[in-house]
């Protein structure tokens, strides 16, 4: 039987390395990517629809909400106004019905009593008409009768620094109250004494209408007296 021997000169070859334990790792990343791969590709429509989720709740924390809780502060704010808004309307409603009510139980003949003593107007001829009465009853001559109108006290008069300020006359207001106007009147009467000028001056300070006597320049000489008054009225 002949043996053949093999050549000298072959080259010797190792064996590799790892064996059979290599082949299996390298199979298992293999499946691992496999597997990953296939997820991805059956669930990649709702990967996308989480992220997309995600996304859309951040947004809503970062810019939605804070604008949402400026925007409820200031409907809350509003609502608080209107409420007190409304608050003071109901309270002039309720002021003006009480005063409609306490006006209906003033009886007619006060009314008219009111309304003589601050007539609505200045109603000059019905100022003449009472001090014609008040001479004819105590038998004094009506000389003359000078009613003007006072502009507004409350207009910036310019005066001169050497003029002296002017008082106002006792018991006279030095600018009426809003809404309120009022008459100078200079009564010049003929034909009267002292008890006559006295009875005058009574009538005028208990008259129904409403009469401040500022100044009075008797004349006993002449039998003459001139009275400035003034007198009001509703504008």
């Amino acid at each position: 039987m002949e043996t053949k021997d093999k050549p000298l000169n072959q080259p010797f070859r190792q064996p590799p390395t790892g064996g059979a334990d290599g082949e299996k790792e390298n199979q298992g990343d293999d499946l691992l990517k496999v597997k990953i791969n296939g997820f991805l590709i059956s669930y990649f429509g709702y990967l996308v629809w989480g992220l997309a989720i995600i996304i859309f709740a951040v947004g809503l924390l970062l810019f939605v909400y804070p604008n949402y809780r400026q925007l409820g502060q200031a409907n809350r704010a509003a609502k608080e106004n209107l409420l007190a808004e409304n608050d003071k309307k109901a309270d002039y409603l309720n002021s003006v019905t009480n005063l409609k009510k306490s006006f209906q139980l003033v009886k007619a003949e006060e009314v008219r009593k009111i309304v003589t003593m601050l007539p609505s107007g200045s109603d000059a001829s019905g100022i003449i008409s009472e001090i014609e009465l008040i001479a004819l009853r105590n038998g004094a001559i009506l000389r003359s009768v000078k009613v003007n109108a006072e502009a507004d006290r409350g207009a910036v008069r310019q005066r001169a620094e050497t003029e002296e300020k002017t008082e106002p006359p006792a018991g006279i207001f030095e600018k009426p109250p809003a809404g309120v106007g009022r008459l100078k009147v200079e009564v010049s009467f003929g034909s009267i004494n002292y008890p006559v000028l006295k009875n005058i001056i009574k009538m005028f300070e208990n008259n129904l209408r409403l009469f401040d006597i500022s100044k009075i320049d008797y004349d006993a000489t002449d039998n003459k007296a001139t009275l400035i008054i003034y007198s009001y009225y509703l504008q």
